[in-house]
């Protein structure tokens, strides 16, 4: 008996690779124009909302940054107020207020400050004994003060004195300078600093008789003159005041 005959070619090609029996439908189907125009749609208004939230980027890093400062501020208030204490009220000017000067209801008002930076001697606004609280109110200025400067009780003439009584010092005097027609008061302010020299008429010699003389009192209208004189420099001064010889050097502007 001979050999057998070969398989065909078709049969092994089917038993080495089997072929899948075809679907009864498509895994996918084809996409319509409807779903085209829906996903378009939808990226569309994704890529809107991005621009508007870039539009608020800088509104909102700006209100982070200003949310900082705030904290920052308040924190070094806090710090401000943990260093110096508890507040006060004092005394407080509100304009220039020159030598001489009555102070009046406009010029001072009172001003709440860190109880570490109020110094001794600074005006509260505990009441008078006669029951008046107006403070420096009525009060004569004895050293020129800057606005918004705290008002210290030395820098003020004594309670229910005027004029230039207010202004004179311990030890010292007030005399009184007449009118001469060779003296003028132009530009002689109250608070000028001046030595009193007297000269002799026989021989035109001067000497001086008072230094640094505080002038207390000005009247432009009559020419006189009120001079606060130490009490040692008093009588020479008197003397050459009758005599009529009185110049006034001023080294100090009021």
């Amino acid at each position: 008996m001979g050999p057998p005959a070969p398989l065909p070619r078709s049969f092994i090609l089917e038993l080495a690779v089997p072929v899948a029996p075809p679907l009864a439908r498509p895994l996918l189907r084809p996409a319509s124009a409807g779903h085209h125009r829906w996903y378009a749609d939808v990226l569309r208004r994704r890529l809107q909302r991005l621009r508007a939230s870039r539009r608020w980027l800088p509104v909102t890093a700006l209100a982070m940054l200003l949310g900082v400062s705030v904290a920052s501020v308040v924190r070094e208030a806090d710090a401000d107020i943990a260093r110096f204490g508890a507040v006060k009220t004092v005394w407080m000017t509100t304009r220039q207020l020159p030598v001489g000067a009555t102070v009046g209801e406009g010029d001072v008002a009172q001003r709440a400050v860190p109880v570490g930076v109020v110094a001794e001697g600074i005006m509260g606004p505990a009441a008078q004994p006669n029951g008046d609280d107006r403070g420096p109110v009525g009060r004569v200025v004895r050293h020129p003060m800057l606005s918004g400067e705290p008002v210290a009780e030395s820098r003020l003439g004594p309670l229910g004195v005027g004029g230039g009584r207010a202004l004179l010092d311990p030890g010292h005097r007030a005399l009184t300078l007449p009118s001469r027609p060779q003296r003028s008061t132009a530009g002689l302010t109250v608070g000028a600093i001046a030595d009193l020299v007297a000269i002799d008429r026989v021989d035109g010699r001067a000497a001086t008789v008072a230094r640094s003389a505080r002038v207390i009192e000005v009247i432009n209208d009559t020419g006189e003159v009120t001079v606060a004189v130490a009490d040692a420099d008093v009588e020479a001064t008197a003397a050459a005041i009758v005599d009529g010889t009185v110049v006034l050097a001023v080294h100090h502007a009021g």
